[in-house]
């Protein structure tokens, strides 16, 4: 698509630049058989969040706790969006570093039972670390998500490695 902007500055900047045409993610579509990232990520959103509504109660129950949970905001209001936005906690209606160090540490108080058997510490940095990176599959890795999972993924590699890590 040719660039459209409803500012002209950036637009003579761009074109400045050399860039004329832009292509997004939603534009692209699948090549014969193979369906790529994006697809595949939309796919299990849409899945959890189908399963997910089955325990969560009131459709503004479900609305706010697939946000909360997996980033599906699809079915969030205008009028919960405002009353999240008034209220100054829009952040959590955001999937970000926060929700990936909350993962972190409820799997790693479930999994604590695994130090008992011998290499179970190394099988549990392994659990964590590829549960956080579906997890950043699953939320559409936004730039929060994937930042903080490469942190606690590199913070996982160095206790797998036994080095120490500061």
């Amino acid at each position: 698509k040719k660039v459209k902007s409803k500012y002209p500055s950036y637009l003579s900047y761009l074109h400045k630049k050399g860039i004329t045409h832009c292509l997004f993610a939603s534009d692209t579509h699948r090549q014969g058989s193979r369906k790529g990232p994006l697809y595949w990520s939309q796919y299990a959103q849409k899945y959890l969040s189908a399963k997910l509504v089955g325990f969560l109660g009131d459709t503004t129950t479900q609305s706010i706790g697939l946000a909360i949970t997996i980033g599906d905001k699809e079915n969030l209001s205008p009028e919960i969006r405002e009353v999240f936005s008034h209220t100054g906690a829009s952040h959590i209606l955001a999937i970000s570093g926060l929700h990936v160090g909350i993962i972190y540490l409820v799997l790693t108080s479930i999994l604590s039972f695994l130090h008992a058997f011998r290499g179970g510490k190394k099988i549990k940095y392994v659990l964590i670390l590829l549960s956080l990176q579906a997890y950043m599959f699953i939320t559409g890795a936004s730039p929060a998500v994937v930042r903080a999972v490469i942190m606690f993924s590199t913070i996982l590699i160095f206790q797998l490695s036994s080095l120490r890590y500061h």
